[in-house]
């Protein structure tokens, strides 16, 4: 996944394996919203699927 962030926002990302078109629809979701990385950390994303890892990634990232 590449990542370009801004402030609080995501520019865009990149992703390429199974599953990556289930992300990517979250993620799109959110940058058109103009949603903080924050958002998707504390969001409850349903069960099972690939995007519940924003939750994991969010939270790992530090300040």
């Amino acid at each position: 996944m590449s990542w370009d962030i801004v402030g609080e926002g995501c520019e865009g990302a990149a992703l390429l394996g199974p599953d990556s078109s289930e992300v990517l629809a979250v993620l799109h979701t959110a940058m058109l919203a103009g949603l903080p990385s924050t958002a998707l950390r504390d969001s409850i994303i349903t069960h099972p699927t690939m995007a519940e890892g924003f939750n994991l990634l969010f939270n790992s990232w530090t300040k």
